[in-house]
C-alpha cells in the first residue's frame, strides 16, 4: 500500500529527473559501401525486423549512475520517442 507521504516524495523526485546536457548521438550503420554526409559509416548494427545491438561505452571515467535512452524514429522526419532505457551503476 502506498502512503500519501511516499506519493509526495515520488512527485518531488520526478521533478528533479531530467536528461543530461551532454549526450552522444548514435546512428545505425549505413549499408555496405555507403557513408553518411560527414563520412562516417554509423555506430550500430540493426536488422530489417527492428532489432539492434549497441555497445555501451561510458564516456566519463568516474563513478555514477549512467542512463542510456534510445530515442527511436522510423525515418528522420518522424518525431523521436524514448523507446528503451537502461541505467548502469559504475563504481
Amino acid at each position: 500500500m502506498t502512503s500519501y507521504r511516499n506519493a509526495i516524495d515520488r512527485r518531488t523526485f520526478l521533478k528533479t529527473v531530467a536528461l543530461p546536457d551532454v549526450y552522444v548521438p548514435l546512428r545505425p550503420k549505413a549499408p555496405n559501401g555507403l557513408t553518411y554526409i560527414d563520412g562516417t559509416t554509423g555506430d550500430y548494427e540493426w536488422s530489417r525486423d527492428g532489432k539492434f545491438r549497441v555497445p555501451a561505452k561510458l564516456f566519463k571515467a568516474e563513478p555514477g549512475i549512467y542512463t542510456i535512452v534510445f530515442w527511436i524514429r522510423r525515418i528522420p522526419a518522424d518525431k523521436a520517442f524514448p523507446g528503451a532505457e537502461v541505467c548502469i551503476l559504475s563504481e
